[in-house]
């Protein structure tokens, strides 16, 4: 009988377990390295996106700032000419001023408003990409676990069946052995 044919197929099932985990592991880093700086690109976009918010709630507020200033004084450098005569000739009344104000100070409030809003809406998606982060490293967890168990049954099957095929080997070369002196027995005795 030839030699054994079972021999390394054991240290190639091992060897082929060993492999498949190092693929896995280097698919479980790969991927999990690209959830995680897509999830910081997606936060700094947001971040970006709330310092925006504040430069347009800056910016609108201080043109409605420059809007009243413009209302209640169009003569601009001539104000205190003005002021000094008062109001008598300049068409504007102190209401009508007083009513400036508070449509400039509604419109830089409605500006900072819109600005805090902006930003809590930013909030909540960045808190949702840390979510979708989670669930998707949860989910890669999970599989990468599926996969080294199926890697480790498939281990545990070959090394089963190269045991089974080596007992089956052994057997057959027992029988062979044993039939060769049976041979040699019947043939010395005849």
């Amino acid at each position: 009988m030839a030699s054994n044919p079972y021999s390394g197929l054991s240290s190639y099932a091992d060897k082929y377990y060993k492999n498949t985990n190092d693929a896995v592991n280097n698919y479980y880093n790969s991927a999990k390295t690209n959830i995680t700086n897509d999830t910081n690109q997606q936060v700094k976009e947001y971040q970006q996106k709330k310092v925006q918010a504040d430069k347009d709630a800056f910016r609108d507020a201080r043109a409605a700032n420059a809007d009243y200033l413009k209302s209640i004084n169009p003569y601009g450098y001539n104000a205190e000419k003005q002021a000094s005569a008062g109001l008598g000739g300049s068409g504007f009344s102190e209401s009508s001023k007083s009513a400036n104000f508070t449509t400039a100070q509604n419109r830089i409030s409605q500006a900072r408003t819109t600005a805090e809003q902006a930003k809590m809406n930013f909030d909540n998606q960045i808190a949702q990409a840390y979510n979708t982060k989670n669930s998707k490293l949860a989910e890669l967890a999970y599989n990468t676990m599926n996969t080294r168990n199926k890697a480790l049954d498939t281990l545990l099957s070959k090394k089963l069946s190269i045991a089974s095929g080596l007992k089956d080997w052994y057997l057959g070369k027992g029988n062979l052995d044993l039939n060769r002196e049976e041979f040699k027995f019947r043939k010395s005795q005849a």
